[in-house]
């Protein structure tokens, strides 16, 4: 009842219903070449490259700066795997 009767965020989501930015969050549909075909969906598919998952590591909690526990590390190394399977590069 707390959760449901809390403020409206946006459409029916109450603000318990949603997360905190830093807590992230993603979602994504991964089908065939042929399914996006078969549907006519070229004009909105978009081919994953790379992709990368990663986790805290002992840097998170060695030297505590707030660059480090919002997950600086973390989200930089993801971002070179990720650059590296691709075979892309950001500079």
């Amino acid at each position: 009842e707390q959760v449901a009767g809390s403020k409206k965020v946006f459409g029916p989501l109450t603000k318990l219903q949603c997360c905190p930015t830093s807590d992230g969050a993603a979602a994504a549909l991964v089908c065939s070449e042929a399914f996006v075909r078969a549907h006519g969906l070229e004009g909105g598919a978009v081919e994953i490259l790379g992709m990368s998952l990663r986790t805290d590591n002992a840097a998170t909690f060695g030297q505590p700066t707030c660059m480090r526990l919002v997950g600086y590390e973390m989200s930089r190394e993801a971002a070179k795997a990720c650059l590296a399977e691709a075979g892309v590069s950001i500079d």
